[in-house]
């Protein structure tokens, strides 16, 4: 059956176009598109695009295209080599059709279609502006669907290494749950060398936890990546890499199998190229390296001291086109002011390697993106001499020596080699300064890859929601989806994929919490902060709501020490130890009952409480109040395996009292200190009823307790209003 899964109406202009990715498969002539990536159906077999409505004018007249047809690199020599690129055959026209459905897919638990859009073609030496493009998506459903089970979420991240790099990698396990994920390190030697039985192991963590990051753990040499012949040029045996991609791309596309570079048909023959974890790679070969890098990881952590709105871009040539350079157009969309644009103009043709580092020095960039060349990248004073090679030498014995917040970079050719010397992973393992992470090419690479690469990544964090690297990852896989394997398959990632970047400068979090607790810890700090509670072996995780308030239940029969962790992006994380104690008798919550019109100091205070043992159990409690009367309850109670009980007492507020505060004991042990703002609870009469004009409950929890609502009956009217968005 056909059926129109949706509109879309796109409109372009000049700012716009200036904004948008430049087309990066080889060969093909340079112009900018645009792409969606749209939920779909689970049982969509195929979309096609109907009733297309184009608006466009002339853009620019006369132009000779310019095309992705030369890839320069220079040999170990150091010597300019050029290879050229056939150009595909256009005809008058390019692109042929302004709207490409260029992949479908599956990301974690949804079915997804990369659509392109063209808002410049190409028609008998003109380029028009497509102005306004309108167009129906249409999906034919298919009889059968591949089943999407949705996925746990009980795991974040997983680390693989092996046994000899236990102790750093322990290390980086601890700073990545302080940092926010929960973390499982699992020691792989047995199938080290076997990339089917590592990516099988990846696919089992992914279905039964959830994970969405990965990190590997070693060098090439040590767990080996997956290698695969490409055509074209990539497969020239004279290369410096040989004619194989060196890459862990299928490590995070975990749908399907691999034949030949390829993953199996699913579903209805689809090829499903999207990645559904983040990937990195840490390209350690001893326990110093896996050191060298957890310091770095840590201070980054805690004592990022460069400018996070500081962005470094420089390119090995002026790669300049009708729409812009490659640092324009990476500026353009990263939301960043243009602190420092390490190119030629801004140096009136004088750059050299040391000019370039006492810039970097200076103005200490969070980011520092290039065009490179073969390992390096090349400083040119346009196209005239000097040439200067800046390749890990220069950046080992220039006066480079800002420390944080290490760069990360991107590469051109080579520099993301896993199998051989690559920059990128020298870089990443200096000592004390140099990358945090970086991306870059097994492979050959060209200039539309990677300035589509670059745009990709800021457009993750401004419009994808990615919050981490390899977040951004995922979305740049997307991007390249419908281009060929290589393009995107040759895209290695070195570093910690978690790293959050610190898009929105730094800033500190703040917690109030009781340091001992039993089935309950409540903690106040920031909004909508992601929590965990860590005994070592489980993970409690919770997010604080608009108020900061976050509650974490947790249960065991045994005392524990837990590891407290507060993170959210942009913010240096909190954490700290608590410890717990288990109770059999649980005081569940506690409600307090206005009874009567305010200003009323007469209140029902009610107290549940549970035995939690398969045992009777036999209890004295007792409650102390500070401006309250009675100001102390207390009695015996008995309670059958499991049961549940309720304690009720009227109390009234002393008066001019601000707060309540009380104590409750079970057996003499405090169980529960609570607190109640008596001032802030205050009803106004509007119209005919009664509403609350502010609660303000503000409760400490140093025990099992859970609070569920407030409950302020107003019996005269008969109205109940329940407030348990405050502190559920």
């Amino acid at each position: 059956m056909i059926f129109i899964l949706l509109n879309l109406n796109l409109n372009y202009n000049d700012e716009i176009i200036k904004k948008l990715p430049v087309i990066f498969e080889d060969g093909f002539p340079i112009l900018p598109y645009d792409f969606k990536v749209i939920e779909i159906p689970n049982n969509t077999k195929s979309l096609k695009i109907k009733n297309l409505r184009i608006q466009r004018k002339l853009y620019k007249s006369n132009v000779i295209l310019q095309y992705n047809d030369k890839i320069y690199y220079f040999d170990e020599n150091q010597n300019l080599k050029t290879i050229n690129i056939p150009r595909i055959e256009i005809g008058n026209k390019f692109p042929k059709e302004i709207i490409e459905v260029k992949s479908i897919g599956y990301y974690r638990d949804k079915k997804l279609a990369t659509i392109f859009i063209y808002p410049i073609t190409y028609e008998s030496g003109n380029l028009y502006l497509n102005e306004n493009i309108s167009f129906d998506l249409e999906y034919e459903q298919s009889q059968t669907s591949y089943s999407l089970k949705p996925l746990p979420d009980s795991l974040d991240y997983l680390i693989l290494t092996i046994s000899l790099f236990k102790e750093p990698f322990d290390s980086i396990a601890k700073l990545s749950i302080i940092r926010g994920f929960r973390t499982l390190v699992v020691y792989i030697d047995s199938i080290k060398d076997n990339p089917p039985k590592i990516r099988n192991l990846i696919t089992w963590a992914y279905r039964t936890f959830g994970i969405k990051y990965v990190l590997i753990g070693g060098d090439a040499s040590i767990i080996k990546p997956w290698r695969f012949q490409v055509n074209y040029y990539d497969s020239d045996p004279n290369l410096p890499t040989g004619p194989d991609v060196h890459t862990d791309y299928p490590y995070s596309a975990l749908d399907g199998d691999y034949t030949n570079g390829y993953k199996w048909k699913i579903g209805d023959s689809i090829i499903d190229p999207f990645a559904d974890v983040g990937i990195g790679r840490l390209p350690i070969t001893n326990v110093y390296e896996a050191y060298n890098y957890y310091y770095k990881l840590r201070d980054w952590t805690f004592n990022f001291n460069g400018n996070p709105n500081a962005f470094a871009c420089l390119e090995a040539e002026i790669m300049y086109n009708y729409f812009g350079g490659y640092c324009e157009n990476i500026v353009s969309v990263s939301n960043m002011p243009r602190i420092i644009r390490l190119y030629e103009p801004n140096f009136n043709g004088n750059l050299t390697p040391q000019t370039l580092f006492d810039s970097l020095n200076i103005n200490k960039p969070q980011f520092f993106f290039y065009i490179g060349h073969a390992n390096g990248f090349i400083i040119t004073s346009s196209y005239a001499n000097p040439t200067y090679y800046v390749g890990f030498n220069e950046f080992y014995n220039m006066n480079f020596n800002y420390s944080a917040p290490y760069i990360a970079m991107f590469g051109g050719c080579w520099t993301g080699d896993l199998e051989h010397t690559a920059l990128i992973k020298q870089i990443l393992l200096m000592p004390d300064r140099g990358a945090i992470f970086g991306i870059g090419a097994s492979k050959l690479d060209n200039t539309g890859s990677e300035m589509s690469r670059g745009m990709a990544f800021f457009l993750a964090f401004n419009n994808f929601n990615a919050k981490t690297i390899g977040d951004a990852y995922i979305y740049m896989v997307m991007n390249f989806s419908g281009s060929l394997f290589s393009t995107y398959s040759k895209l290695n990632m070195f570093g910690d994929p978690t790293i959050e970047p610190y898009l929105n400068g730094k800033n500190y979090i703040n917690a109030n919490f009781d340091s001992s607790f039993s089935d309950s810890l409540v903690v106040n700090t920031i909004p909508n902060a992601r929590v965990i509670l860590y005994d070592g072996e489980n993970y409690i995780l919770t997010f604080s709501d608009n108020s900061g308030k976050a509650i974490l239940r947790y249960s065991n029969s045994s005392q524990k020490t837990l590891l407290l962790s507060i993170s959210k992006p942009s913010y240096i994380p909190y954490y700290s130890y608590v410890n717990y104690y288990p109770n059999n008798v649980v005081l569940d919550s506690i409600t307090l009952n206005s009874d009567y019109l305010i200003p009323s100091n007469s209140y029902q205070i009610n107290f549940y409480l549970k035995n939690l043992s398969s045992n009777n159990q036999s209890i004295n409690f007792k409650v102390k109040f500070n401006n309250a009367n009675p100001d102390s309850i207390f009695g015996n109670l008995n309670f059958n395996p499991n049961e549940e009980k309720t304690i009720s007492y009227n109390i009234t507020i002393k008066p001019n009292a601000k707060n309540l505060i009380g104590k409750f004991y079970i057996n003499d042990k405090l169980i529960r200190s609570f607190s109640y703002s008596i001032e802030k609870i205050t009803l106004r009469l509007v119209g005919v009823k009664w509403e609350s004009e502010s609660i303000d409950l503000d409760i400490f929890n140093n025990s099992n307790v859970n609070i569920y609502n407030v409950e302020l009956k107003l019996p005269d009217f008969g109205i109940s209003k329940t407030i348990d968005s405050i502190i559920t």
